[in-house]
């Protein structure tokens, strides 16, 4: 992934948080659940910040309410992005979730996105094997 790519990705990522922040608490919004969502599925192409990933799988375990902010924000997130890189990611994060054991993750039935729109040319991050890797090593929450 060349230096530009990675430039306009962190400036993406931190727009996104700043905007997930200046945003308020409603019932299918939460700022801070958006935030570690957000940081979970990076334009990073070499790391997995499971930090955050944890994060939402403590909310998920933590109350049941908490699973309609985590649709909308992972669906918005999404339906958002060209990046192959941020919808591996954003799979292995609904990946986890329906390992937590939850009842109602796992009443879903089904992913709460669609990535059928997702742009058919490969990033370089992708066609080097980097993101397969990637899943690989972090599949072990």
């Amino acid at each position: 992934m060349g230096l530009w790519n990675r430039v306009s990705g962190v400036i993406k990522d931190k727009n996104s948080v700043v905007l997930a922040n200046l945003s308020g608490k409603t019932s299918f919004r939460n700022p801070v659940l958006e935030t570690a969502i957000i940081n979970a599925t990076s334009h990073d192409d070499c790391r997995f910040d499971k930090r955050n990933a944890q994060t939402v799988f403590s909310w998920i375990r933590s109350s049941p309410i908490s699973l309609l902010p985590l649709d909308w924000a992972l669906s918005r997130r999404m339906e958002k992005t060209r990046s192959w890189v941020v919808a591996i990611k954003g799979l292995m994060l609904m990946h986890g979730a329906f390992n937590c054991k939850d009842p109602g993750v796992q009443n879903m039935g089904r992913l709460p996105f669609d990535l059928s729109t997702l742009a058919t040319n490969i990033s370089g991050g992708a066609k080097r094997g980097v993101s397969m890797l990637l899943y690989v090593n972090t599949t072990r929450f």
